[in-house]
């Protein structure tokens, strides 16, 4: 693997994470304003 490569998962993985941290938050306020309803 070349730098590059090394470089490019990194960033996909931290994406992933970042995309998926904001998909549980919006489950969880979604459950929030379903359980006040």
């Amino acid at each position: 693997m070349d730098q590059k490569n090394i470089i490019f998962g990194a960033n996909l993985i931290k994406m992933t994470h970042a995309i998926l941290g904001n998909f549980q938050m919006k489950i969880r306020i979604n459950c929030l304003a379903n359980s006040l309803a």
